[in-house]
């Protein structure tokens, strides 16, 4: 097995400008093959830690009191580490004359196979922290 010291995540933006809010927005695609194998081909996922939706259900029922949230852009408040960030890496033009640039993303990127596993773990961890 061939061992990926880094990985450059393709990415595009999408321009709406009748959006108020984000006008342009990036989508990192880790599931594009450029060098024979795709981001997402060689990261593990983590699996489910998550309960079932029935189980999720029959508990909220047992309580008085019960609130649910969406948390705002979480996997951008999510630090990867930084031994992986090799993994996440992009490349940018400031304009079409300027010198390309190579960065490294610090958070966890949308549309990674390990996005999900990652965000319910900090979840898991903070919820204990707490409890």
């Amino acid at each position: 097995m061939r061992i990926i010291q880094s990985y450059y995540i393709p990415h595009h933006c999408i321009y709406k400008p009748e959006k108020t809010t984000t006008a342009l927005r990036v989508i990192f695609d880790p599931t594009t093959t450029t060098t024979g194998q795709s981001l997402n081909s060689i990261l593990l996922n983590g699996g489910s830690i998550q309960d079932d939706l029935s189980s999720l259900v029959s508990r909220f029922r047992t309580r008085k009191y019960a609130f649910s949230a969406d948390i705002q852009k979480m996997y951008r408040q999510i630090f990867v580490e930084p031994s992986q960030r090799d993994l996440q890496r992009i490349v940018w033009k400031e304009t079409n004359n300027s010198p390309i640039k190579s960065y490294e993303l610090n958070t966890v990127t949308y549309g990674t196979a390990s996005a999900p596993f990652l965000a319910m773990r900090v979840l898991k961890v903070l919820a204990d922290a707490e409890h």
